[in-house]
C-alpha cells in the first residue's frame, strides 16, 4: 500500500516527462499539486484508518482487510473524510494531466504527434479509468458489484499502459521503413536538389525541414539557393550533420526538434539524401560530358567547314585565276600557229584538257 504512493508519482512523472525525461513548468506544477494531495489527504488517511487497502480493484480486501500498523488515532469518520479528499485530489490531478497532454498534443508538430500519440492514448485510458473508479468507489461508495465494470476497465487500462511506450517504438521503426521506401521511389522521379529537399520534408513529415550544404572554402553552410544558413539550436528546430569527409561535414539537415527522439530516421534519411545527391552529381557529370562531346563535335565540324571554305577561296582566288591566265596564254599561242597545222590541233587538244 505504501509503495503505491511512489508508484503513482512515477507514473505521473513518466507521462508528463515523456519523451525527454524532463518535466516542464506545467509538469512540475502538476507533480507539486499531487504532492500537496498526498500531504493533505493521503497521509492523514493512512494514520487515521483502522485498515489499509489499495485502490486497485484486484487488491481490494473490503471486510477482510488486515489491521493498519500505522494507525495513530481511531477516527473512522475523519479517516473517511481524508479518504474522500485524497480521491477528489487524485481526480483533479488526473484532469490536470489530461489537460496538459491535450494542450501539448494540439500544439505539437506532426513528427512530435507521431511520437506522442501512442503513449498519450494509453495514458488517457489509464487516467480516465482511474478517475472513474475512484469516483465510483471512494466518492459514491459504490458496492463491489456496481463498481466491477469500472474496476475491470481500470485493470485493463493498467495492463495496456506500458504497451503505449512499446507501440511508440514499434510505430517509429515501422514509419522509418515505410518512409524510406517511399523516399527511394520519390527520388527516382525527381532527382533535382529541389525535389530531394521536398522528399526529405515528406519523409520526415516536417514541412520546415531544410538541406544545408557545407562550402569548405567559405567555411559556411548555404541552402539550395546559395544563401547562408545559420545552424543554431532552437526550441522548435535543430540540425544534424549527415556525412563526414576528412573530419568535416558536407551536409546538414535542419529539422523539427521532436525528431531528435528518432535518430534512426534522421540518419537513414541523411544517408539516402547523400546517395541521391551523389547520383545527381554523377548524372550531371555525365550530362556535362555528353554536352562537352557534342560541343567538341560541333567545333570540329565548324573547323572542317571553315577549312573547306578556305580551300574554296584559295582555289578561286589563286589556282583558278592562274588556270584562266594559262588558258588565255594558250589561246594567244594557238593564234600564232598556222591554221589547220599539227601544232594548232595539238594546242586545241591541250586547251580542251585545260578546260576540263
Amino acid at each position: 500500500v505504501l509503495l503505491e504512493i511512489p508508484g503513482s508519482f512515477f507514473v505521473f512523472w513518466l507521462i508528463l516527462a515523456f519523451p525527454s525525461g524532463r518535466l516542464d513548468a506545467a509538469g512540475r506544477a502538476v507533480v507539486a499539486f499531487a504532492g500537496a494531495v498526498l500531504i493533505v489527504g493521503c497521509l492523514p488517511g493512512i494514520f487515521l484508518a483502522s485498515s489499509l487497502t489499495k485502490a486497485e480493484p484486484l487488491a481490494r480486501c473490503d471486510a477482510a482487510c488486515p489491521a493498519n500498523p500505522l494507525q495513530i488515532g481511531d477516527h473512522p469518520s475523519l479517516a473517511t473524510l481524508f479518504g474522500h479528499v485524497d480521491a477528489l485530489g487524485h481526480v483533479i490531478v488526473y484532469a490536470l494531466i489530461l489537460t496538459v497532454l491535450a494542450t501539448r498534443f494540439s500544439r505539437a508538430s506532426r513528427p512530435r504527434r507521431r511520437l506522442l500519440g501512442p503513449v498519450y492514448l494509453f495514458s488517457t485510458l489509464l487516467l480516465v479509468a482511474s478517475g472513474v473508479y475512484l469516483i465510483a468507489v471512494n466518492l459514491l461508495d459504490a458496492a463491489p458489484g456496481a463498481s466491477a465494470p469500472a474496476g475491470f476497465a481500470l485493470t485493463s487500462a493498467s495492463i495496456l499502459f506500458p504497451f503505449g511506450f512499446v507501440a511508440a517504438i514499434m510505430l517509429a521503426y515501422a514509419y522509418v521503413g515505410a518512409a524510406l521506401g517511399a523516399m527511394v521511389r520519390e527520388l527516382g522521379v525527381d532527382p533535382s536538389v529541389t525535389g530531394i529537399e521536398r522528399v526529405v520534408r515528406q519523409t520526415l513529415d516536417d514541412p520546415r525541414a531544410q538541406l544545408a550544404f557545407w562550402l569548405p572554402r567559405a567555411r559556411r553552410y548555404v541552402d539550395r539557393h546559395g544563401r547562408s544558413v545559420l545552424l543554431e539550436e532552437e526550441h522548435t528546430s535543430t540540425w544534424r550533420s549527415v556525412e563526414q569527409t576528412e573530419g568535416e561535414a558536407t551536409l546538414a539537415i535542419v529539422h523539427d526538434a521532436a525528431l531528435d527522439e528518432d535518430p534512426e530516421l534522421i540518419e537513414a534519411v541523411g544517408a539516402e539524401t547523400v546517395l541521391a545527391l551523389e547520383n545527381r552529381r554523377l548524372q550531371q557529370d555525365l550530362l556535362d560530358s555528353i554536352a562537352a562531346l557534342s560541343a567538341s563535335r560541333k567545333r570540329l565540324a565548324a573547323v572542317a567547314a571553315a577549312e573547306r571554305r578556305k580551300i574554296e577561296r584559295d582555289l578561286h582566288d589563286s589556282a583558278q585565276q592562274m588556270l584562266i591566265a594559262v588558258r588565255i596564254q594558250l589561246e594567244l599561242t594557238r593564234g600564232q600557229a598556222e591554221p589547220e597545222s599539227k601544232l594548232e590541233r595539238q594546242l586545241e587538244r591541250i586547251g580542251g584538257d585545260l578546260d576540263r
